[in-house]
């Protein structure tokens, strides 16, 4: 970021604030911004990029995209889904205007803006439009790119959250076996679809199976860089529902304490992974039987899940198990 931030200098200099050159090293370093998780100074600088090239170009340019996408997708990080939904809805209607239907711009804007429609509940229109990505990533690049393997993998994650582990399992594995085989085992990617799957097979009951992928997974994703601590977060989860759930609370309290915290940090306390966290926190301390210490990440948890009913089904209907177990366990004592 520091260099950009030189490289922005001399450019405002040389060429002036509102060149259009300034405006691609105002993207650059929002980019290095956000992977730093430095998000106000992100967010400040593809705004900046945006107001520049709407200036210099008009209101169809494909830098205004590249700015729009970012931006969408780094508010959508930060949990603030109906400005990320925005952002991504503009720059789809842009790139349809300068390219048309068939474009890898279309395909990979219909991919980002189903992952934000996705976390907003809305499962038919996350699927509608991560099908017709895969109809076109498909077309232009055959059945077994990695464009394509992305698209299964967010069709996998609705299905999973549509209550169908089983059909989620069977499509990552083909997307996993896509992004090894196009980037190898170290690429975010791969490591996302992992953690991806690692959860569908836990929801599957296939608890060895789920634990190794979430290991491998964790070991090799940087808890330093923000685009890995996306799969951080549900990887820890994960791992310690699968401990739990195989009758070894002890080593699962901290890798859940982690999870929280991780969360907290990353996205805050009201986000719907924090309070996933939490209750399933808390599902481990009621295990230890130390009903004391699950109250609090029970009851938080519980109110993030909460709001999120649409979304979230499957979390919620959990929480909401967790808190009947928990007060039958309270009367029993």
């Amino acid at each position: 970021a520091t260099e950009f931030r030189a490289a922005l200098a001399i450019r405002a200099r040389r060429l002036g604030a509102d060149h259009p050159t300034t405006s691609l090293t105002l993207q650059d370093l929002a980019g290095a911004e956000d992977r730093l998780g430095h998000y106000a100074d992100a967010e400040r600088d593809w705004k900046r990029a945006i107001a520049i090239d709407k200036k210099a170009f008009g209101t169809a340019h494909h830098s205004i995209t590249t700015s729009l996408n970012g931006l969408g997708q780094m508010l959508f990080k930060v949990g603030r889904l109906e400005e990320a939904d925005s952002m991504l809805r503009e720059a789809l209607a842009i790139n349809r205007q300068l390219f048309g239907e068939n474009h890898e711009a279309v395909a990979a804007n219909l991919g980002n803006l189903a992952i934000v429609v996705r976390e907003r509940g809305d499962f038919d229109e996350a699927e509608r439009l991560l099908e017709e990505g895969l109809a076109i990533d498909q077309k232009l690049d055959g059945p077994e790119d990695y464009n394509v393997g992305f698209d299964l993998n967010e069709i996998a994650v609705v299905l999973r959250l549509r209550g169908k582990p089983d059909s989620a399992v069977k499509l990552l594995r083909r997307a996993l076996a896509m992004t090894v085989k196009e980037t190898g085992e170290d690429e975010v990617g791969t490591k996302i679809i992992r953690v991806n799957l690692g959860r569908a097979l836990l929801e599957a009951r296939q608890y060895g199976e789920a634990e190794m992928l979430l290991r491998g997974a964790l070991a090799k994703l940087d808890t330093n860089n923000a685009d890995e601590q996306m799969g951080i977060v549900p990887g820890r989860i994960g791992l310690g529902r699968v401990l739990t759930a195989t009758h070894r609370a002890r080593e699962a309290e901290p890798v859940l304490e982690s999870a929280v915290a991780m969360g907290r940090a990353r996205s805050g306390a009201e986000y719907w992974r924090t309070g996933e966290a939490e209750v399933a926190l808390a599902e481990c301390l009621m295990d230890l039987g130390k009903l004391d210490s699950a109250e609090a990440p029970l009851r938080h948890g519980t109110e993030v899940l909460s709001k999120q009913r649409k979304a979230h089904p499957g979390l919620a209907a959990d929480a909401d198990t967790a808190n009947v177990r928990y007060a039958a366990m309270r009367r029993a004592r």
